[in-house]
């Protein structure tokens, strides 16, 4: 029982904040109205003046208002608000009429309506009571003016209006308190609210700072990225084009240093034993004193370059005073970072990257992605230019080796005959012999470049692989002018040609007859297969040997060697 009294004294709380808020304070006037109707009650009883009309009627609606207490309990709560403005309104018209009407201190019970509709509904509501207790004043006024109000069940005395100012004075003052309670926790709840608000705006605007923040961060690193993978897509498309080796380590130290703006460039490449790393280009001073003193480093953990050659994998030192592995060099006393990446195609490492900056953490992760990109496009570059000059040595050497061989065999087909002179006139052309060379066509063989004797007569010598092969000379008919830069430039061309075709000749009549000597070897080897007799065997043997190279004689003697002398 207890319990449910406690309940009952207690505000009820619903899921709905307006309700609760409506419900909090329609208990709290419920319980003022039932204090006010006790301490009326008393009062009435302590001057002796008991008018029990009225404390039936006040007893009456206390427990009326205490069944409102349970409906509010029960959540009927817009209903117990209009049931216990009902009440007020019927109470308090009930009170002012048989108390001596619109005179009677309790008119003022109608503030409490008023109060109580503004408190708990609306302003509005407020507004809306004070007319319907208006309304009801004037009608008990004009009822007293008529003499049909009933007669005063509570003595108008000084001592009973006393007694209705305080119970006035009591349920306005708790009202009043309530009303200011409320416009104070709301006034709070709004000032919390605010608070809140301006916090939540503040928390706003500080992600939104720092996501412009991000935003600009990040805009700022995607076009450094941009920037630097375009830098590296220049720099692989400038040393794409280039052959040769040496050249090409120049340029790209050179290039990634000035689009990059690092300290010092160095590529480094594996020896043949693949033990040493050696410097093979650089983009700084010091650097190239290194490159004098031809740098290198052994492939091994004592140094950066020497590590990412041996581990095969990218090494980035922000701070070199704090790794263990990097080792100062004086070439070099500006470098605060260090980064050194592989050169790799394939399974195949050709050397190593080095770069190095003057500020310490120089390197962040889009540098370092575009230069492992550029350090991808440089080992391409490089293996390519390596295959080129192994390419151009191996054919030197083949070239080499072939015009000895063209030389000898030139050298065996002009020792073989006597000199031979091809001649074109107006008469025709020919063939003759003879041993003795013009004094110009000599001249000009002795010299090996084009002479010239008079205007009219040009001599071109014939050259194949550094070796000249004889003189082309050409004589125009008098007055018909003298050889023109266009016309030597022309013959020069003829002749070159001719110097073309005569290699093709001789290598065409090479083969002719290294093929006649196999078809002359094979007819031999088979004639020889055909017998096993002695005397038959040596008789064919000569006959075509000397059938095969026309040799007036040919003889075969089989004897052993003379024992030693004893």
């Amino acid at each position: 029982m207890l319990r449910k009294i406690r309940k009952l004294l207690n505000p009820p709380v619903f899921q709905n904040s307006e309700k609760t808020r409506q419900a909090s304070t329609l208990h709290m006037i419920l319980l003022i109205l039932l204090f006010g109707s006790a301490v009326g009650v008393g009062g009435l009883f302590v001057l002796l003046i008991p008018p029990w009309p009225v404390i039936t009627v006040v007893l009456g609606s206390s427990l009326v208002f205490a069944f409102y207490l349970y409906l509010l309990h029960r959540g009927y709560v817009l209903q117990t608000i209009i049931l216990t403005g009902t009440t007020i309104l019927l109470l308090d018209t009930w009170l002012i009429a048989t108390s001596g009407g619109v005179a009677s201190p309790l008119v003022m019970l109608y503030a409490v309506l008023i109060m109580v509709a503004s408190t708990i509904v609306h302003p509005r509501a407020g507004f809306a009571a004070a007319v319907v207790g208006s309304l009801s004043i004037t009608a008990i006024y004009l009822a007293g003016q008529k003499g049909i109000l009933p007669a005063p069940v509570i003595p108008i005395t000084p001592a009973s209006n006393w007694v209705q100012i305080l119970i006035f004075l009591f349920i306005f003052a708790a009202l009043t308190y309530l009303s200011t309670n409320n416009m104070y926790k709301a006034l709070h709840r709004a000032w919390q609210n605010e608070q809140a608000v301006q916090h939540t705006a503040d928390k706003l605007q500080a992600i939104r700072e720092t996501l412009e923040q991000r935003v600009a961060q990040r805009t700022q690193e995607l076009e450094e990225r941009s920037r630097q993978l375009q830098t590296a897509a220049e720099v692989g498309h400038a040393i794409a084009a280039i052959r040769e080796i040496n050249e090409l380590l120049a340029t790209i130290t050179r290039l990634v240093s000035d689009h990059f703006g690092y300290y010092h460039i160095g590529i480094f490449l594996l020896d043949e034993v693949r033990e040493y790393a050696v410097l093979k280009a650089a983009s700084s001073p010091g650097g190239q004193l290194l490159l004098a003193r031809g740098y290198h480093l052994k492939v091994d953990e004592t140094s950066i370059v020497g590590y990412v050659a041996a581990q095969r994998e990218p090494r980035i030192v922000l701070d070199i005073e704090n790794d263990p592995v990097f080792s100062n060099n004086p070439a070099l006393p500006d470098t605060r970072s260090e980064m050194a990446l592989p050169l790799i195609v394939g399974d195949q490492l050709l050397g190593v990257l080095d770069v190095h900056s003057v500020t310490q953490s120089a390197f962040s992760q889009n540098s370092v992605e575009a230069l492992q990109v550029l350090a991808d496009q440089v080992a391409i570059a490089v293996y390519n230019a390596q295959l080129y000059t192994q390419s151009e040595e191996a054919l030197q050497t083949l070239q080499q080796v072939y015009g000895e061989i063209s030389r000898e065999a030139w050298q065996r087909y002009l020792d073989a005959q006597s000199d031979v002179v091809y001649r074109a006139t107006e008469q025709g052309e020919g063939k003759i012999s003879t041993s003795a060379w013009p004094p110009e066509m000599a001249e000009t063989l002795t010299v090996g470049k084009i002479t010239r004797h008079d205007e009219y007569t040009l001599h071109i010598p014939i050259i194949l692989r550094n070796q000249i092969l004889g003189v082309v000379r050409l004589r125009k008919q008098d007055g018909s002018g003298a050889w023109s830069e266009n016309e030597i430039k022309l013959m020069d061309t003829l002749v070159d040609q001719l110097e073309a075709a005569l290699e093709t000749a001789r290598l065409y009549n090479d083969i002719r007859q290294q093929a006649q000597r196999e078809r002359i070897m094979q007819e031999v080897t088979d004639r020889l297969h055909r017998t096993m007799d002695m005397d038959t065997l040596m008789q064919t043997l000569l006959q075509e040997v000397s059938a095969a190279l026309d040799v007036e004689q040919a003889f075969v003697q089989l004897s052993t060697p003379p024992g030693p002398a004893e």
